[in-house]
């Protein structure tokens, strides 16, 4: 008996003794993961997180809509220029198109140019006018882009070739103003000097087609500059010569009713060959009984024949009718000719790229604008970084900003339009009339954040493209 009660305390004595153990080690795994996790957490605390350094780059915000290039074909071996209805010119020297191994490229290319003038062009190129991590923005006084390609493939242009741009230029650019080159089309960088010249090509043009139109005008003589002496033969015996003689006028002007007058005088002399002066004299008492002199000079020739009369009739009314289809081109030309610019921007290419005559500003030099918008609530922050586009007309820019500096627009105090693209493709834009409506100076407190909440109108994209032909005038 004694022995069966000792058996059963060892057997109770063992199993409790393991679920001691056994509920220990569990208790000390717990304890463990907690001290690691809470390690783990206070080390995570410790290393900053990495921010994401964004970079602005070439990024066309409508979809369907940019400023289209304009294409030449060039024979690399030869060279050529090329001009734009602007008046911009582009120059590519001989032998100065490279392949990316840097070996010349032989026989024709393409070369592909567009510029850039108001804000609207600069908002659909998509092209940055802010630079990275800084405050600093481009006014632009234009900009251009010329690339090269053969069969699908880039092209590049030697950096010390002749190759040159005159590039349009509404006005005169100040000192301050530089030349700019988007370096791997993501920072600007100086790209050189450049020069302010006058549009000689448009204004040669225009001398040349006014030079034209004068020649063309003498040549198409209309039957009128035709005429007849008719004179009293017992008066001007001399004239019975030249009586039923049409005369082709040279120089002077036939006076009204010439052919009625009863002329006191007429003196005619051979100057050269076939050519005449013709003076005239009429002594004439006027309605109210005032004596008036009348005196006509003309330079002419005679027709002596009516077939010669019709053969040179019929030879200016060809001539005048080709002169009327001449005024028409040469209207249309002028017209071209003067909506080009009367002043170009010249500077020499390093490559081919990006670049712009612009003046350097600082955004801190504003008050700061901390914006809010009704379709915010229609979209997600997190996974849709809307962009803000601020167009800039006056100071022909563009300035664009991510959601999270909405609270940080500066306030340029000009003309200003407000766009953002939607994540389903609509633009939600802020017209002039309602930002200025809404953000006035003397509402502004240039040391504070002002907040104000803007309502959007919303259209689609090829309406918006329509909407800035007029909008930022």
């Amino acid at each position: 008996m004694f022995k069966f009660k000792t058996q059963n305390s060892i057997r109770k004595y063992a199993i409790t003794s393991f679920l001691f153990v056994v509920i220990a080690s569990i208790l000390l795994l717990i304890f463990s993961q907690k001290n690691e996790e809470k390690s783990k957490t206070a080390n995570e605390e410790k290393i900053p997180l990495k921010k994401e350094v964004y970079v602005q780059k070439i990024n066309p915000p409508l979809k369907k809509e940019n400023v289209e290039f304009t294409h030449f074909k060039l024979d690399t071996k030869k060279g050529g220029d090329f001009h734009l209805k602007t008046g911009s010119h582009v120059f590519i020297a001989k032998n100065s198109i490279i392949d990316k191994n840097g070996n010349i490229v032989n026989g024709e290319v393409d070369i592909l140019f567009r510029e850039f003038h108001d804000a609207k062009q600069i908002f659909l190129s998509g092209i940055p006018m802010q630079f990275n991590n800084s405050n600093n923005y481009l006014e632009s006084m234009g900009m251009m882009e010329l690339k090269g390609m053969k069969n699908n493939e880039e092209l590049f242009l030697k950096p010390n070739s002749d190759s040159y741009i005159d590039l349009a230029s509404k006005s005169k650019p100040q000192k301050e103003y530089a030349l700019w080159s988007l370096d791997d089309n993501v920072e600007w960088i100086d790209a050189g000097e450049f020069k302010t010249i006058s549009n000689s090509r448009r204004e040669n043009a225009l001398k040349l087609l006014q030079k034209e139109k004068n020649k063309r005008k003498k040549l198409s003589k209309s039957p009128n500059d035709f005429f007849e002496i008719y004179s009293d033969l017992n008066a001007f015996p001399h004239m019975e010569a030249w009586q039923g003689v049409s005369w082709e006028l040279l120089k002077g002007k036939i006076p009204v009713d010439f052919e009625r007058i009863d002329w006191n005088s007429i003196k005619m002399k051979n100057i050269s060959k076939n050519i005449y002066k013709i003076n005239m004299y009429k002594l004439m008492t006027s309605y109210d009984g005032d004596v008036v002199e009348k005196e006509v000079e003309m330079i002419a020739t005679p027709v002596l024949s009516k077939k010669e009369l019709k053969r040179k009739k019929a030879e200016y009314a060809t001539l005048n009718k080709k002169y009327k289809e001449f005024l028409k081109k040469s209207e249309l030309e002028m017209n071209r000719l003067n909506q080009e610019a009367k002043l170009l921007n010249r500077f020499k290419l390093s490559g081919f790229g990006i670049y712009n005559v612009d003046v350097l500003k600082n955004t801190e030099v504003y008050a700061k604008l901390d914006l809010t918008f009704d379709f915010e609530k229609e979209y997600l922050k997190q996974t849709n970084d809307v962009i803000l586009y601020m167009l800039l007309p006056e100071k022909n820019t563009v300035l664009n900003f991510r959601s999270d500096k909405w609270d940080d627009i500066p306030f340029t105090n000009s003309k200003t339009m407000l766009a953002a693209v939607l994540p389903g493709g609509d633009v939600a834009y802020v017209d002039q009339k309602e930002y200025n409506s809404k953000i006035k100076s003397k509402k502004i407190n240039p040391g504070f954040q002002n907040k104000f909440a803007l309502t959007s109108k919303r259209i689609s994209e090829s309406q918006f493209s329509k909407l800035l032909n007029n909008s930022l005038n």
